[in-house]
């Protein structure tokens, strides 16, 4: 389910700031289309590009400190963070399941001239953006192009809610703690439920785990989790009653209608279903039933990706 900066290789020791200076370094660097100003130019070694500790964290909106001690920086968006050192070529990364850990790099930080440069492409990457090479150009642009974004908020409804679910998991941000995925529940089965009417909210049900999120130019952003405890009703109904624990930020508020559309794996069987939830409880509308060795499935009623005479709001 379910937006990242800048990235600078580092000046070898052995080079002098006058050999940095005459790498070929971008004459720009753009961020979503915006000139970024810095006093220090960026520099390039072998081939990647290594910029200013602050270049580009403001224009990307990420916060950014720095242990003098330690020689760290750390940046952040949302609830996830990058952590890079002086000399490591190793940066450590938090808060996303997509980015953990480890990370290695093909530049470490250097200080260069008392100056702290950061590989370019890696920071953008870390966040979700994308980096391209235009002449002697830099470019840092969001993760979702203007027409995807088009329609996820204004197109065709089915299609918009078709490429929301379609999209990668490194489009999905978190901006609550991380909740543990326990598997109370047997088999496989993930649930989407969007509010009637729009395709930029999203619920996710991922066994006993909801995650709500919003859409925005930078993917999806988590702002609730929850687990669903193993109960008489249905996991989604329990959901819409909030019978629900270990909640992280924000629960959306349930009401009036929302399509859902889910899919369960039972060894060799894969079913369908789509529906409506509402507080008179859970509508099957359509289901298909597809078996390892067969094609095309079983459908009955009406699979779809939007209720009965649903409109965009």
């Amino acid at each position: 389910m379910f937006k990242q900066i800048v990235c600078i290789a580092l000046v070898a020791s052995a080079l002098s700031g006058a050999d940095a200076a005459s790498a070929a370094a971008p004459a720009h660097i753009y961020v979503k289309d915006k000139l970024v100003e810095a006093a220090d130019a960026p520099i390039v070694e072998k081939g990647r590009t290594l910029v200013p500790l602050s270049a580009v964290a403001g224009p990307l909106g990420l916060s950014l400190s720095w242990n003098s001690a330690a020689k760290t920086a750390t940046f952040g968006k949302w609830n996830e963070r990058v952590k890079l050192a002086v000399g490591s070529g190793v940066a450590i990364a938090s808060g996303n399941p997509s980015r953990m850990g480890g990370i290695k790099l093909d530049s470490p930080v250097r200080i260069v001239k008392g100056r702290v440069y950061v590989p370019l492409r890696f920071l953008a990457e870390q966040f979700g953006y994308r980096v391209s090479v235009e002449g002697r150009d830099v470019r840092i642009r969001t993760p979702l192009d203007a027409a995807q974004l088009a329609l996820l908020r204004d197109g065709d409804l089915a299609e918009a809610r078709r490429l929301a679910m379609s999209l990668p998991p490194e489009l999905t941000h978190y901006a609550v703690d991380l909740l543990p995925y326990t598997h109370e529940r047997e088999g496989y089965n993930v649930t989407c439920l969007f509010p009637e009417g729009r395709s930029d909210r999203m619920i996710v049900v991922n066994g006993d785990q909801a995650s709500y999120a919003e859409l925005t130019e930078d993917g999806w952003i988590v702002k609730w989790q929850a687990h669903i405890p193993v109960g008489e009703k249905d996991t989604i109904e329990l959901l819409w009653e909030m019978k629900v624990t270990d909640q992280k930020g924000t629960a959306p508020k349930l009401q009036g209608s929302y399509l859902f559309w889910s899919s369960t794996d039972h060894l060799t069987t894969n079913v369908l279903t789509s529906g409506r939830l509402s507080e008179t409880g859970k509508e099957i509308l359509g289901s298909r039933i597809t078996y390892a060795d067969e094609s095309g499935g079983q459908t009955e009623g009406d699979l779809s990706l939007t209720l009965p005479g649903e409109v965009r709001r």
